[in-house]
């Protein structure tokens, strides 16, 4: 009974009246817009915590690529546009030999097979200057010196027509 009164007396009627009065009218757009902004923010809410649940999903989306990488018997790596080495999965170690501490002094081209880095030349040219995916067969030579060939594709990172990474997956035949 209360509410009902309260509700009449915000649209400006009187209770046993049907009429609205300009103090209605006001109410009443008060009331339209106090139900816009719940409306609104009971959205934003849904925003909020539909981001909060993105958040915490996304670590565990993380774990599982990073697991996927890790786990995979073929060879991945990131270089730079200069060819260093940013990262190199497990496979690629256990592959070529070297630690991560010893990362820093190579490059891609130190590892390739010396016939085969005049061609590597010419495929990372078309690749940084046209972009895609090239289909790659080459050797290499792991820190042992063991000529090994793979075959795989590579790909690079680019962002404002700036090439930022080269990418590569290759798997031994």
């Amino acid at each position: 009974m209360i509410a009902r009164w309260l509700v009449l007396a915000v649209l400006g009627l009187n209770p046993g009246s049907s009429v609205f009065s300009l103090r209605g009218l006001i109410g009443l757009g008060i009331l339209a817009v106090v139900s816009i902004l719940l409306v609104l923010s009971y959205a934003g809410l849904g925003a909020i915590l539909q981001s909060g649940r993105q958040r915490r999903e996304r670590p565990q989306d993380e774990d599982r690529y990073r697991g996927m990488i890790e786990e995979t018997s073929d060879l991945i790596h990131i270089v730079s546009p200069e060819g260093k080495f940013l990262y190199v999965n497990r496979a690629w170690h256990n592959t070529f030999g070297y630690s991560d501490d010893e990362l820093p002094n190579l490059t891609l081209m130190d590892l390739l097979h010396p016939d085969e880095r005049e061609k590597a030349r010419r495929q990372i040219g078309v690749l940084m200057n046209e972009g895609g995916v090239i289909e790659i067969e080459t050797r290499f030579v792991t820190k042992n010196g063991s000529t090994i060939w793979v075959e795989g594709n590579s790909t690079c990172e680019v962002a404002r027509s700036e090439v930022l990474t080269g990418r590569g997956i290759f798997r031994s035949v």
